[in-house]
């Protein structure tokens, strides 16, 4: 699922803030990208890790848009809730590993592993019990109160797909 797969969203566990230009209210760039790399961590884990569809309102603004929403879904918050509940029904053990994570001033880039197996129906596929390990990357803007407002987001969808099917 390349929404979460994060934000999506996505928010993530290693930290490195690169240096920018003063915001124009004076605000350095580092330290808010810094914090704002720590609200994406925050998201990975409470959200994504722990399964937690409802603290996507914690950590999103009421705005929020997904410019890469997974087929059949909303790119707005209600939308990347539903995605969610329902990849997560489908993958009960869905989890998402930060390879790296950088921000500068209201961006944060994580590049990710996200990995499951397959306990229910997903893409019109049945439950197979196979699992899946698959690299993303999410590109998300944050607001000044730290809520994100904007994810773009890439997942190798096809390799998923590649190791949920059955083979031949």
């Amino acid at each position: 699922m390349k929404k979460l797969l994060a934000l999506v969203l996505g928010l993530a566990l290693a930290g490195s803030a690169l240096a920018g230009d003063k915001k124009k209210d004076g605000a350095d760039c580092c330290a808010m990208g810094a914090d704002n790399a720590a609200q994406m961590k925050a998201f990975y884990k409470e959200v994504i890790n722990a399964h937690n569809v409802e603290a996507a309102d914690k950590y999103c603004a009421p705005g929020f848009k997904d410019h890469n929403p997974d087929p059949g879904f909303k790119g707005d918050l209600k939308g990347l809730k539903a995605n969610f509940k329902a990849f997560f029904a489908a993958f009960p053990d869905v989890k998402m590993e930060v390879k790296q994570i950088v921000a500068e001033g209201d961006l944060v880039v994580a590049r990710v592993i996200m990995s499951g197996t397959q306990k229910g129906e997903f893409a019109g596929m049945p439950a197979s019990g196979k699992k899946f390990k698959i690299q993303g990357i999410d590109m998300v803007k944050l607001n000044k109160d730290g809520k994100a407002t904007d994810r773009w987001g890439n997942f190798d969808n096809a390799a998923m797909f590649q190791q949920l099917s059955p083979k031949k």
